[in-house]
């Protein structure tokens, strides 16, 4: 339409038609909500009001927490003594102490005068033992002689033990035998077994043949006892003899090893010769 112009009366009517105002149209729908605007800069700070009266007490609260003891202080000085009171009752005793240690002993004192000689007193009783001797059966490197079952065996004795005062004067040994001379004599004999079971020794009168003890019943390996008091009214020959269930060859002992030095004892016979 570049080459369409209107004239001067169609544009005076055009422009008194546009001016007319027609009735209002119904609204139309509300547009989107614009974007929010810049905030704006902070205005000056009003002056301040009065003062408002003071509004009443509120109530008390709670009471808190005690708080932590604080230090002690300094303590003060002391203060003059007070007039003495009266005297109270006595109390009761106290418990005893413990005794006390013993003290150091005192030095000796000067030695006295020698007192006078007293009457001589009467003269003593002998004593009940008036001798002692010991015999052995000992053997060195070696074990000690058999046992036969079922049968009193004499046990061996073949060594005067030394330090006696019987042997030669009321006593003597040979052939495993002990010759005791007229008197009482108390006998006590120890002896070793080994692997012989039920077993036990007497001593044997083989003079009179008699049985002056008989020892202990034992079983096992170990060793059996007999003692015994002879009175002997005239010369006696005494053997020690030992019954046993079980045959050994070495039941009257075995050898102790690592002793080449000792002789092994299987028997000790101690005879007290007594006085009353």
């Amino acid at each position: 339409m570049s080459g369409f112009r209107l004239s001067r009366f169609s544009r005076e009517k055009l422009s008194i038609f546009w001016s007319i105002t027609g009735p209002t149209g119904p609204q139309g729908i509300q547009g989107d909500t614009g974007p929010t605007g810049a905030t704006g800069a902070i205005g000056p700070t009003g002056s301040t009001g009065p003062i408002g009266a003071t509004g009443p007490t509120g109530a008390t609260g709670p009471q808190g927490v005690t708080g932590p003891t604080g230090p002690i202080g300094t303590t003060g000085p002391t203060g003059a003594t007070g007039l003495q009171g009266i005297q109270g009752v006595t109390g009761p005793t106290g418990v005893t102490g413990p005794i006390g240690a013993t003290g150091a002993t005192g030095a000796t004192g000067a030695t006295g005068v020698q007192g006078l000689t007293g009457a001589t007193g009467a003269a003593g009783s002998s004593g009940v033992v008036t001798g002692v001797q010991y015999y052995a059966y000992q053997v060195t490197g070696t074990f000690a002689a058999g046992l036969t079952a079922s049968t009193w065996n004499v046990r061996n004795l073949n060594v005067v033990l030394p330090h006696g005062n019987l042997d030669g004067v009321y006593t003597s040994l040979a052939a495993n035998t002990i010759t005791f001379q007229p008197g009482k004599y108390s006998i006590f004999v120890v002896a070793s077994l080994f692997a012989v079971d039920r077993n036990m020794m007497r001593i044997q009168d083989t003079t009179n043949n008699v049985i002056i003890g008989t020892g202990l019943s034992t079983f096992g390996n170990a060793q059996n006892s007999v003692a015994a008091i002879l009175n002997a009214l005239s010369a006696v020959n005494v053997q020690i003899q030992h019954w046993c269930q079980t045959t050994n060859g070495a039941g009257q002992g075995i050898e102790q090893i690592g002793l080449p030095t000792a002789a092994n004892s299987y028997m000790i016979v101690k005879i007290e010769k007594l006085s009353y």
